[in-house]
């Protein structure tokens, strides 16, 4: 599996299942997670489509039927669970909109598809602008947005959906599984490797520089430097025993040069 398709599978899981959880808690009239929804697409879609949004409650307290505002781009957005055509044509009733009838209107809609919302004509008294064919924004065409976009792009949407909606942590293993790796390697009987070469010392941070690695450090190289004191510590015990941690060094050093 590509890079790009493991960052954009991360991304679509969280999104599907934002809009389940979204669903049944708008059956059981929860409405906190729509409040924290609207928060988390200002951010998606700053990333995606380079908006600038924020929500109105910092910019127009209580501003009718707008949820996210980007006064630089002159974009209004409305982020709402009720997929129905009244629900858009309410909006675009509202008076209000007259006043910013300069900027693009747009519809976020938590569903998978609304399709069929965008075969409908709608009244536009207001002559904001908006278009049916455009503005209505649903997961599924976030998602294809998502899978054309640069893989930088979607490193940054998938910790986005990581960080807001949960992220799929691979297991930890278990420390005793360290030290048995360790202790088999310390027992391993391997002939030097011809010609053996010292490596230099270097900084960690230079050479994931150097190497193009940066931009995916957060979620692999950071991750294992919490493995770093647990190793030290099974390190000083076998050091403790007699044998020392130079030892396996040299051994790993000869495998992995013969290899």
């Amino acid at each position: 599996m590509s890079t790009r398709e493991v960052y954009f599978k991360s991304i679509e899981d969280k999104l599907l299942l934002l809009v389940h959880s979204i669903k049944v808690n708008g059956k059981l009239n929860l409405l906190d997670g729509h409040l924290f929804a609207e928060a988390f697409f200002a951010q998606f879609l700053n990333i995606l489509y380079q908006y600038h949004l924020q929500g109105t409650n910092r910019t127009k307290p209580n501003y009718a039927a707008i949820d996210l505002v980007d006064e630089m781009g002159k974009i209004v957005i409305q982020v709402t669970s009720q997929i129905t055509r009244d629900k858009i044509q309410n909006t675009l009733m509202k008076s209000n909109l007259a006043a910013i009838r300069d900027y693009r209107l747009q519809f976020v809609l938590i569903t998978e598809d609304a399709g069929r919302l965008e075969k409908r004509p709608y009244q536009n008294p207001s002559e904001i602008h908006f278009s049916e064919k455009t503005d209505i924004i649903d997961i599924t065409r976030l998602l294809a947005d998502c899978r054309d976009a640069d893989i930088a792009i979607l490193l940054k949407l998938k910790n986005l959906c990581d960080k807001e909606l949960g992220s799929n942590e691979p297991p930890r293993y278990e420390t005793s599984l360290l030290v048995e790796v360790v202790r088999l390697v310390a027992k391993m009987q391997v002939s030097p490797a011809n010609g053996v070469k010292i490596p230099n010392s270097f900084d960690i941070q230079e050479k994931i520089d150097f190497n193009e690695l940066r931009s995916i450090q957060d979620n692999t190289i950071s991750p294992l430097q919490l493995y770093n004191p647990e190793l030290d510590g099974i390190y000083e015990s076998f050091a403790l025993e007699g044998t020392s941690p130079a030892i396996i060094f040299q051994k790993l050093v000869s495998v992995y040069q013969n290899q």
